[in-house]
């Protein structure tokens, strides 16, 4: 087996590759980096000569990492870091699909595959599904789903380096300096995903998942199985503050463990009690527009629209 550029891929990447591709074809087996994107939307390319036993994988490291979560990932599940290395192995191993599942293909030519819509999606859903199975065995082994520690390497590892750079954003912090701080933190302690990544999961399985109000009562219960689980990898800064982070499969055992009880949670809103921390909060600093309009529905006991409090109207003082 043979490879081509593999320094454009992380470190691991190539290894994985091997360990699955068919005894029968490995040593007949090319994988080709390229450093320049075909098109905007071509992540990789398998094809094979049958007369010539030859075989090779095409990848577009550049294609796959402009927007790693694209059919892959969601957006917010894990560190930039993660969300490439997962995006890359992803393309990789489905690639890798269409070799072991080249009996579906041999018998239909390049014209059929582009023309008929149906015999594309069978092809492609074979090669999906044992890019999924074959993710999942890994995940079973390694709960990093193959990730080495430390940064990554290849183009992967530039655009991780960037993002946790400073000097993109000039010298200034802010929203955007966000992503930059917990791809720091993920990094010291070889993590792969923060707690608000675990918490903006479990958000989708509360009752009213919309709600921002659920958020302190589900970073509580993950705090709490995680105790329980005996997971304390934290990123520990220099005040001696503690930040709780995962791995893949930490952050699936968590998920797994809470999912009864944010189930279960029921979050009543009381009008009185927002009143209250808007007002300590309008003490500090002078208020918005539309926090004046707040306080003044409040007072007059309306219901007013609050941006980030998804609240039923008949929860009033926290009875319904």
């Amino acid at each position: 087996m043979e490879f081509h550029n593999e320094k454009l891929l992380p470190r691991g990447l190539p290894e994985i590759i091997a360990q699955f591709i068919p005894s029968d074809i490995y040593a007949f087996t090319k994988v080709i980096t390229y450093p320049r994107k075909a098109s905007p939307f071509w992540y990789g390319e398998a094809g094979w000569e049958g007369m010539t036993q030859s075989y090779h994988i095409k990848l577009y490291p550049t294609t796959i990492c402009y927007n790693p979560h694209a059919y892959y990932i969601s957006p917010g599940t894990g560190t930039y870091s993660f969300r490439l290395w997962y995006a890359l192995l992803h393309v990789a191993l489905h690639e890798v699909g269409h070799l072991v599942t080249r009996e579906l293909c041999d018998p239909v030519s390049h014209e059929e595959y582009c023309q008929s819509y149906k015999i594309r999606r069978v092809i492609e859903d074979a090669a999906e599904s044992f890019a999924h199975t074959a993710i999942e065995r890994i995940g079973e082994i390694d709960p990093r789903l193959g990730q080495p520690p430390g940064p990554l390497t290849g183009y992967a590892g530039i655009l991780a380096y960037r993002k946790r750079s400073t000097f993109n954003l000039g010298g200034r912090f802010g929203d955007a300096d966000n992503a930059r701080v917990e791809e720091w933190r993920a990094l010291k302690c070889d993590a792969q995903m923060s707690l608000g990544n675990v918490v903006d999961q479990l958000q989708e399985l509360a009752p009213d998942h919309g709600s921002y109000l659920a958020r302190p009562f589900i970073r509580s219960i993950v705090h709490r199985e995680a105790e329980k689980l005996d997971i304390n990898r934290c990123y520990e800064a220099r005040n001696g503050r503690r930040y709780l982070m995962f791995n893949c499969g930490e952050a699936a055992r968590i998920v797994e463990a809470c999912r009864g009880a944010v189930a279960a949670l029921r979050v009543h809103a009381s009008w009185r009690k927002l009143y209250m921390c808007y007002g300590a909060q309008l003490a500090l600093e002078p208020p918005s527009e539309w926090q004046k309009t707040i306080m003044r529905s409040i007072l007059n006991g309306e219901q007013p629209y609050m941006p980030g409090f998804d609240i039923p109207k008949t929860y009033r003082d926290g009875e319904p």
